[in-house]
């Protein structure tokens, strides 16, 4: 299906394909080619519609647009929607994350594609500790793990289109070599946990706005929250994942929020792709686009409802 929408006058045609959480945990900030072995961590039921080892960012129907009653794809089942090949994650509180998604043809980057794509907003919340079934949208929403930003668009150029040529990047856009494959290239997001984030199992949601706040899609996956560092690191080898390595440091998909709190990481030096194209003068009015519902700086539970 073909959809066109509107959006300062320009109507933009638009491909009815969007896109999921290929990994909850991987080892790589700000990346550009997809390592399977770097992911250790998944999305609920990516085993059977995002397996890591059968391509990257092929369409098998992963992507879900939410409604109220159902904001995951499927229900939750821990015991059915995780192999030991394809995990659930684990986090400890303070830790730097990195997720992965492909891009789906939806960047605005004026080497090869639309200027005007949009991106409106990218979201993680969570549910209340263990869980026994998904919360609805609303109940989601009462706890916002990290607000993911949006990537710089039309609105934020001010005629100086290399902007939007700029990674790394805020918001869902953040793909060094989108223009090599717009469909399937990788992007990622990077965000700090919560450092008051009680130890337990809760299912954390990823929301992408997409045309507008009131086009949302999802992807749900269950975290394990280890008390410390060491247990986290336990809980991997328990599942037969030797890389125990953390991304840290730098900027975090939240252009307010920087650095990071993981105990004894080494500092973050960027990826071989961070700095290309070369860096405008005027970049950083465009690299500090944040979503209307931006958070303080620090990495906190926020418990209040999130208007959207």
């Amino acid at each position: 299906m073909i959809r066109y929408f509107a959006f300062l006058g320009v109507v933009l045609k638009t491909a009815e394909c969007h896109s999921w959480l290929a990994c909850t945990d991987y080892t790589e900030k700000n990346g550009a080619t997809w390592e399977p072995g770097k992911c250790r961590g998944f999305a609920r039921g990516a085993y059977r519609k995002a397996p890591k080892t059968d391509g990257f960012g092929f369409d098998r129907g992963f992507d879900h647009r939410v409604i109220e009653t159902e904001p995951c794809q499927v229900p939750k089942n821990d015991s059915t929607q995780y192999t030991r090949s394809h995990p659930m994650a684990v986090y400890y509180p303070g830790q730097q994350v990195v997720l992965v998604h492909p891009m789906k043809n939806h960047g605005a980057d004026a080497r090869c594609s639309n200027i005007y794509i949009p991106d409106s907003g990218n979201w993680l919340f969570r549910s209340e500790r263990n869980p026994s079934r998904d919360p609805s949208l609303s109940g989601f929403k009462k706890n916002l793990v990290f607000d993911l930003g949006r990537s710089p668009g039309i609105q934020d150029f001010n005629g100086n289109l290399s902007i939007s040529s700029v990674y790394p990047k805020p918001g869902y856009q953040n793909a060094p070599r989108f223009c090599e494959n717009p469909d399937k290239a990788m992007a990622t997001f990077s965000f700090n946990v919560p450092r008051n984030l009680t130890a337990g199992r809760y299912t954390f949601i990823w929301l992408w706005a997409f045309n507008s706040r009131e086009q949302l899609y999802s992807s749900c996956f269950e975290v394990q929250i280890a008390p410390t560092k060491i247990s986290k690191n336990n809980f991997l080898r328990e599942n037969g994942i030797r890389d125990t390595s953390e991304p840290c440091g730098g900027m975090t998909s939240n252009s307010d929020i920087r650095g990071n709190t993981n105990p004894g990481c080494k500092m973050f030096r960027g990826s071989a792709y961070s700095q290309q194209p070369k860096k405008p003068k005027n970049i950083n009015k465009g690299q500090r686009i944040l979503s209307e519902n931006a958070q303080p700086t620090t990495a906190v539970t926020t418990r209040i409802p999130v208007t959207m």
